[in-house]
This record gives C-alpha cells, structure tokens and sequence, in this order.
C-alpha cells in the first residue's frame, strides 16, 4: 500500500509563517493522507519525506496575492519567494538526485500571503489544493 505525505511547513509561533502548517492540517484531514510537520527546509526535508511514495509539500510564499494557491516548479520558484527560502526545491532535488527512484514523488504547493491582513480560509484553500493535486491521489 503506498504512503502519501502531507508536508505542512512552518512556524507555529508566527501568524503568517503558520498558514502552510494550517492548511496542511485541513488537507491531510480531508484526504486522509498522512501529516507530517516541519519547520525546517533544509535537507531534513529529504528525511522527513523518504519512507513515503509520494508527497504535497505546502508553504507560504511570498510574492502571490493572499490565499493564492500554487504549484511551485523549479523555473515559478525563481519568480516567486518561499518565506522559507529557496532552499526546499533545492533540498528536493538533492533527495531525487541521491536517492532515485527510492524518493518520494513530490508536490510543491504555494500559499500567498501578499499584504498585512491575516484573513485567510483555510478550508477555501485546503479544497483548492486538494482540486490541484486530486490526480495525485490516483498516480
């Protein structure tokens, strides 16, 4: 049976640095699909994600409208800021480039979080994601 991972990324402690965290939470819940919760991008990423077959990877991104969601490519990324630096595709694509095939399919959702009000649905974007990558489920 294969294992899918939602990955939420963020900081608990900060308003706007939490909304990948949250939506994540809704997302997993909905889909069934396993949470799974950092604060880090770094390579800790590539451990986290390893024992799964696939994965959606949310974070806020700096850069798109407020509740905008995404999916973050190598070539969108350099247009667009993660609140958590670029350094999440990178690790990514170190996990694929050392691992193969044995690494987890991976989905980089971005949420936006444009402007100083927090007034976010978190159910609203978390069927947005789910609409996007509903395929995923399947693959």
């Amino acid at each position: 049976m294969s294992r899918t991972a939602v990955l939420g990324v963020g900081n608990p402690l900060s308003e706007r640095d939490s909304v990948g965290i949250a939506v994540a939470e809704r997302v997993a819940e909905v889909t069934g699909w396993e949470l799974v919760l950092s604060n880090t991008t770094g390579l800790e990423v590539v451990d986290i994600l390893l024992p799964f077959d696939r994965a959606v990877v949310i974070d806020t991104v700096i850069g798109l409208e407020m509740g905008e969601v995404v999916i973050v490519s190598e070539p969108a990324a350099k247009a667009q800021r993660f609140s958590h630096s670029l350094g999440l595709l990178e690790s990514l694509k170190v996990g694929k480039a050392v691992y193969g095939e044995e690494f987890p399919d991976v989905v980089v959702v971005g949420v936006g979080v444009r402007g100083h009000q927090m007034t976010l649905d978190v159910n609203k974007i978390a069927k947005k994601i789910i609409a996007i990558v509903e395929g995923y489920r399947e693959r």
